[in-house]
């Protein structure tokens, strides 16, 4: 089953091999991109490669050549000098332009009338038959590293967990991760802003653009922020796994970074900072079910999908809980 953009996709079955015959198509679709962007006075976008599951396209096909994907997430940079306050006009220079090129070009494999109303950050390939939806991920060159690891899915489980449980953990904190890395609003008076909010935002701040010591760089922030001395060096709080990704690893390490930030001091909501986490989580994750995409699809493959999607969330609730309860105990 493909990606939930449009019916089309529903019928095909995207496995590594036509996954990997895509990326030729998806190659020339960039070469042709870029000429169109240079006519336009725009710098031409870089290339970088996939995310989401389809990040390990190599692994599935030697280990599991009968893996289904929903669709195709690529990640390509923008070659422009992309601060946090100019990022959105920015990307939606490049977006409106890739929409423009979609209705010019003559690329016949694109499925123009479809894709012409996806705003620039989807397109849809014809592919021998295939419906294949890509999702064009944009960022910053200088972000480009941090973005294309920070969100890595757990091999073989669903992108939502990961980024679910980081988005949890910011909206707890009050802060962003995002295309311009580990980020804060700040007021006039430099007091900290639900980065939800656009009202009364003086700044945005970057906190970190390293995916391997982000949750130190967050905890260095706030020592600073509050004008306490750091008491902890790079030890049991670094970030991502550089190996591989897995939310074993990244909850343990937010469980270390919420006890020091209580145990210092450095928290402005100090009540049960771990419960009021997982509350966030627990909606993030079951709003993936709730989706109203899903009633685009037929009910025995939305059942199936819905069956696969409780599995992760199952999954991922059972790690965070042990992990959490873990450091609450030793907290206690």
């Amino acid at each position: 089953m493909g990606g939930l953009a449009t019916t089309k996709t529903l019928n095909t079955k995207l496995t590594p091999k036509l996954v990997k015959e895509c990326e030729k198509y998806i190659i020339f679709f960039h070469s042709e991109l870029n000429t169109f962007l240079i006519q336009k006075g725009l710098n031409p976008i870089s290339r970088i490669g996939f995310l989401g599951s389809t990040y390990y396209i190599d692994k599935d096909i030697n280990e599991n050549p009968d893996k289904e994907y929903g669709d195709i997430d690529y990640l390509f940079s923008i070659n422009e000098n992309i601060t946090p306050e100019s990022e959105s006009f920015i990307f939606y220079k490049y977006k409106q332009a890739i929409v423009e090129f979609i209705k010019e070009t003559d690329i016949t494999y694109i499925l123009k009338d479809d894709s012409i109303g996806l705003n620039g950050e989807k397109i849809l390939f014809d592919i021998k038959g295939n419906i294949i939806q890509i999702d064009i991920m944009l960022c910053g060159k200088q972000f480009t590293f941090f973005y294309s690891k920070i969100f890595l899915p757990e091999y073989n489980h669903k992108g939502f967990i990961i980024q679910g449980f980081l988005s949890s953990l910011t909206e707890f904190l009050n802060i962003s991760i995002n295309t311009k890395g580990v980020v804060v609003k700040l007021d006039k008076n430099e007091k900290i802003i639900p980065y939800q909010n656009r009202k009364d935002v003086e700044r945005i701040e970057t906190i970190s653009i390293n995916p391997y010591t982000f949750l130190y760089d967050i905890y260095s922030w706030f020592c600073k922020y509050y004008h306490k001395s750091e008491t902890l060096t790079l030890i049991n709080l670094f970030g991502i796994n550089p190996h591989y990704q897995t939310l074993d690893y990244l909850s343990k390490g937010v469980s270390n970074l919420i006890i020091l930030l209580k145990n210092e001091d450095l928290l402005s909501d100090k009540y049960l900072p771990f419960e009021k986490i997982l509350r966030i989580y627990r909606r993030k994750l079951n709003s993936q079910i709730e989706n109203s995409k899903l009633n685009k699809i037929k009910k025995e493959q939305r059942d199936i999908y819905i069956y696969k999607i409780q599995k992760d969330i199952d999954y991922a609730l059972k790690i965070v809980i042990k992990n959490f309860d873990m450091m609450i105990d030793d907290y206690r």
